[in-house]
């Protein structure tokens, strides 16, 4: 397995932070959380790859545990700018 991007708990409750359709975006937004050591999933990328789809035939939702999901959002708030905003999670435009 590579780095800690599994809920390391699979009974806890899952909170979106990031719904993205941008491969690049995504992924940057996992590094941020995998630098963070903050383990996350990603619902929505598995099907794409699989079929040899661009993410833009779907959108991809980034999630953590809810015990972690303040931290995951200040991490992306730092990290990241011009995503659009999840659960009350303001990303600001350029």
């Amino acid at each position: 397995m590579e780095g800690r991007s599994v809920i390391a708990e699979p009974t806890q409750d899952l909170v979106c932070i990031l719904r993205s359709s941008d491969p690049f975006e995504l992924g940057l937004a996992k590094s941020l959380l995998e630098s963070a050591e903050i383990p996350h999933v990603v619902l929505g990328e598995a099907i794409a790859t699989s079929m040899s789809l661009p993410l833009t035939y779907g959108t991809a939702q980034l999630m953590v545990g809810a015990s972690d999901a303040g931290d995951a959002r200040a991490v992306l708030d730092e990290g990241m700018t011009g995503s659009d905003p999840v659960e009350g999670h303001d990303h600001r435009h350029s």
